[in-house]
């Protein structure tokens, strides 16, 4: 699956050699032949590493709640090393439930400043990500239990 060598021994550009580095950081792992899988376990390398390097940048603004970010950016990482392993699923279902997760416990510990705003902010990506990390049943699990959270989180603060 993996085209990283380079064609001839010329001197390689700078353009070359980053994209043959970035190529590397999301390649999946060999035993991920399907062409499918290969390239969702890719994809799922490409989001948490981004992910990373933007958590990673906003705690250099030192935020108030750090405990939430150190937790994103540990299951982020471990997204991350999953996806580079055979066992990229695991990876993809840690990474959307728990990014899901982060949404509502805003919600049940009082720190969300509204309901909606911390559906629309974490929530509502996570299903994007998770409808195409996950097989269907995952992603249908995952917007079951969402819909059955914000209904208990809307009558809670009732």
């Amino acid at each position: 699956m993996s085209n990283l060598q380079p064609v001839n021994n010329q001197r390689q550009t700078f353009s070359e050699r980053a994209r043959l580095f970035w190529l590397r950081m999301i390649e999946p792992h060999p035993s991920v032949t399907e062409i499918g899988e290969f390239h969702r376990a890719q994809l799922l390398s490409m989001l948490t590493l981004i992910l990373s390097v933007f958590l990673f940048i906003a705690l250099l603004s030192q935020p108030k709640s750090i405990g939430v970010f150190l937790a994103l950016v540990g299951i982020t990482l471990t997204s991350f090393a999953l996806s580079r392993t055979k066992y990229y699923r695991l990876g993809a279902y840690l990474f959307t439930y728990a990014f899901t997760a982060v949404g509502f416990i805003q919600i049940y510990q009082g720190t969300a400043s509204s309901i909606e705003s911390s559906i629309f902010s974490t929530v509502t990506i996570s299903l994007i990500f998770s409808s195409v990390l996950l097989s269907q049943r995952g992603f249908l699990s995952l917007v079951i239990f969402s819909t059955i959270a914000a209904f208990t989180a809307a009558n809670q603060r009732r």
